[in-house]
């Protein structure tokens, strides 16, 4: 935030005489600058007390797929008194359905079309190659000299691609008869809804089409060209569960109540409104069943009433499996696992915490791969991303088996799986990473990377650490990014023209 205000606005504000003049000079510092009789404040969006005491007519958020839901939040109650109430949401999408793309497809969906001075057609700008007579399926880029496409330099010489109509073919001026036409006008019926407006580097004039294509040749991965360059949100499937995944390795009939004949047993607890509980279980042969998945009301360690209850109710759901090792979350306080101690015993109950911040990405300020425990502390502290990729890993290789009766548990089960995102995003320093988010509630996620957390710890304790061999290093290279189109065709056969 710092930065913007130094290196973007004071240098405009400073360099014109008008806007110096009209900047009071007794307000004018980073964090906030009275303007007339106006008041123009920055804060970061990190942290979402940021903007607390702050009395505002007017909010604008950037990079809102970023922006934690609290500080939103915390943003719209500042205008709690305003008459005007003005809420802006600005971002480069990520996944579908995510963030700003989601407050998109609710909205009327504002496309900016280009006219074609030549038929009159009207383009929505697809990134697609153009295809002859085919206007529905085709899009506007052509290449008109494939010599200028230098494959093994990863480079492109002007005047190689163009910007076409996607109906008749020929040169699309991009920079005369445009204009915003809602996709879903129904969505804002005379403004009672929400508008929202798409724009991309395909509409940005001073961005070419040999631009774009030599940006898709070098770029980190499909999902950032998406997101960065065309302005789309884009899901890597290989990262994204699918009901699928789960259904298709449906193994016994129904939840399983007890521990049955189930060598070893883990729970994993995520606390909330609602604890989420996962059960897993390991055969004989070695192999995974994720066995049940529950929910336990919450009641808050200040409550007048039932104070504990909820631990008494998960211990009583939790007797039947007799669980050979139990890890949770470690929560606010923690209390909450020193209570599981008492009832499971010390040697059994592990709180769990990330060693970063959860969306620091594979490479964390710990460069943690693996999980460390601490048998003192009763403790276990892992990387929330490389854990998640490896639970995805298995699951999509057919490694646990689950029930096939689509209750309603196994259904919630599947919906947190869901929820779950990773995908590609740039760092401060022009870098990109992967990170773990969520769409929405992920807590049966959580709790089952716990469980495999906990079958590590069972197989080395009572097997020895030879006993499994899991190749972190071979599922980052199954869970890569994906490669762009080009760039895929250009690794697969050399060239782009096949």
């Amino acid at each position: 935030m710092q930065d913007f205000v130094k290196m973007r606005l004071n240098p405009v504000l400073d360099s014109v005489p008008y806007f110096k003049s009209i900047v009071d000079p007794n307000m004018n510092s980073i964090d906030s600058k009275k303007i007339r009789n106006s008041f123009l404040t920055f804060r970061t969006s990190s942290k979402p007390g940021s903007v607390e005491g702050v009395n505002a007519d007017a909010v604008f958020i950037d990079e809102y797929d970023r922006v934690p839901q609290q500080s939103v939040q915390s943003a719209k109650n500042s205008m709690s008194s305003s008459t005007f109430k003005m809420f802006r949401r600005f971002s480069t999408p990520s996944s579908a359905n995510v963030g700003v793309h989601d407050l998109y497809m609710h909205s009327d969906q504002m496309e900016y079309l280009h006219k074609c001075e030549h038929c009159g057609y009207w383009n929505l700008l697809s990134y697609e190659d153009y295809i002859d007579g085919s206007p529905d399926v085709g899009g506007n880029i052509l290449l008109v000299n494939p010599s200028g496409v230098n494959v093994k330099g990863r480079s492109v010489q002007p005047g190689s691609y163009m910007f076409v109509c996607r109906k008749c073919g020929k040169p699309l001026d991009r920079w005369y008869n445009g204009q915003y036409v809602p996709a879903m006008p129904s969505n804002n019926v005379n403004g009672t809804g929400r508008r929202g407006y798409r724009i991309s580097q395909l509409n940005a004039v001073w961005v070419s089409a040999d631009a774009l294509k030599q940006e898709e040749m070098n770029a980190k991965s499909k999902q950032s060209f998406y997101n960065y360059n065309l302005g789309m949100p884009y899901t890597d499937t290989k990262l994204q569960v699918s009901d699928s995944d789960i259904k298709d390795n449906g193994r016994f009939p129904e939840r399983k109540r007890d521990r049955e004949d189930y060598q070893l047993i883990a729970a994993g607890v995520d606390w909330g409104v609602k604890h989420t509980v996962v059960v897993m279980g390991m055969k004989n042969d070695g192999s995974y069943d994720v066995i049940n998945q529950f929910q336990i009301d919450s009641v808050a360690a200040t409550a007048t009433v039932g104070v504990g209850s909820d631990i008494e109710a998960l211990r009583v759901n939790l007797m039947p499996y007799d669980p050979d090792v139990i890890i949770a979350d470690v929560g606010d306080s923690g209390e909450r696992i020193s209570r599981l101690i008492e009832l499971f015993g010390k040697e059994k109950v592990f709180g769990c915490k990330y060693s970063s911040d959860p969306t620091s990405g594979l490479y964390s300020a710990t460069g943690k791969i693996s999980a460390t425990w601490n048998e003192n502390a009763n403790l276990v502290t892992v990387d929330k991303l490389v854990e998640h990729k490896r639970f995805i890993d298995m699951m999509k290789r057919g490694q646990f088996g689950f029930w096939r009766k689509p209750d309603e548990n196994l259904l919630q089960y599947i919906d947190h799986w869901e929820n779950v995102v990773i995908r590609d995003e740039e760092q401060l320093n022009g870098d990109m990473r992967q990170v773990i988010t969520r769409k929405a509630g992920d807590h049966s996620a959580s709790a089952s990377v716990y469980c495999l957390i906990g079958m590590d710890y069972l197989r080395e304790k009572f097997f020895g650490e030879d006993s499994y061999d899991f190749d972190y290093a071979a599922v980052d290279e199954r869970l890569k990014p994906e490669d762009t189109d080009l760039l895929k065709r250009i690794k697969s056969s050399g060239n782009i023209f096949d």
